[in-house]
């Protein structure tokens, strides 16, 4: 247990190399940001199937454009080598506008406004939560506090 314990500080130390090719953000803080976006658009692809039950097409595709632009996000973090640059996009990232639904019933305002509240808005959070969770700092200020 003792020797379980004093490697355990080793998962930690990032060292002099960039903080993007460290044990620690690989191994750690990598897998968790890609299972958070997977997650916000597992919430995505569920408010298409609702959307399509339900016959709202403007908000399928909404969700649609919303899945695609998780995926380019999913590539980026999958791809970026400078801890700055994922934090300015994470920051930054916003979903496009959602297409407008004229004529719709009561009852499917209702449903659009549940699975909108619930679904994108949920994944728009878990986005949010990343960019504060990992981000709030440059990577410089991160190594100087370690």
């Amino acid at each position: 247990p003792e020797e379980w314990l004093n490697n355990l500080v080793n998962e930690y130390e990032l060292g002099d190399q960039p903080l993007m090719e460290s044990n620690f953000y690989q191994n750690k803080i990598k897998p968790n940001i890609l299972d958070q976006i997977q997650l916000a658009k597992d919430n995505l692809k569920q408010g298409m199937d609702e959307a399509n039950k339900i016959g709202l097409e403007k908000l399928y595709q909404t969700f649609e454009q919303d899945c695609v632009t998780i995926d380019e996000l999913q590539d980026f973090v999958v791809g970026c080598k400078e801890w700055n640059n994922l934090k300015t996009t994470l920051q930054n990232f916003k979903f496009k506008r959602a297409k407008s639904d004229r004529g719709l019933d009561d009852d499917q305002k209702k449903q659009k406004e549940r699975i909108n509240k619930t679904l994108r808005d949920g994944s728009k959070k878990i986005i949010e939560d990343l960019s504060v969770k990992y981000f709030a700092l440059p990577e410089d200020e991160i190594k100087e506090l370690t």
